[in-house]
């Protein structure tokens, strides 16, 4: 869902699912996309609250400012538009989504956005609706 609504919801492009981050890091993104300022901006979505969202994002923040080129091509194949007129790096963002967030992890973020000023760390909680 969050996906088909990036556009709406976060003012941002989808450009991938379950992105792999290769053998050595091991991992998959679970979304990646470029907001409307051009910048890279990297989806986590956990469904409890203890699975570490919150350092698994951070990782692959950390994997995407070491792989600037990759995320640029991808986003040139998605778009069509040359990455230096499409990519702003000055303030990549993490989106985390989960049920909820313990105190360390909300200190943790807090912490992170005083020593990192020019990140964009937002963590969303999801709730789910009955549907009748």
């Amino acid at each position: 869902m969050i996906e088909r609504n990036m556009d709406v919801f976060f003012g941002v492009r989808f450009l991938a699912s379950e992105y792999s981050t290769g053998k050595k890091h091991g991992g998959r993104i679970d979304s990646l996309g470029i907001d409307e300022n051009g910048s890279p901006v990297i989806f986590e979505y956990k469904r409890t609250q203890n699975e570490n969202v919150i350092n698994q994002g951070l990782f692959y923040l950390d994997w995407m400012l070491d792989h600037r080129a990759e995320f640029e091509k991808l986003a040139e194949q998605h778009l069509g538009q040359s990455p230096n007129d499409l990519v702003d790096w000055s303030s990549p963002r993490l989106v985390c989504v989960a049920n909820d967030f313990n105190r360390y992890d909300e200190h943790a973020i807090s912490q992170m956005i005083d020593q990192l000023s020019s990140y964009d760390i937002d963590c969303m909680r999801r709730i789910l609706f009955p549907s009748n």
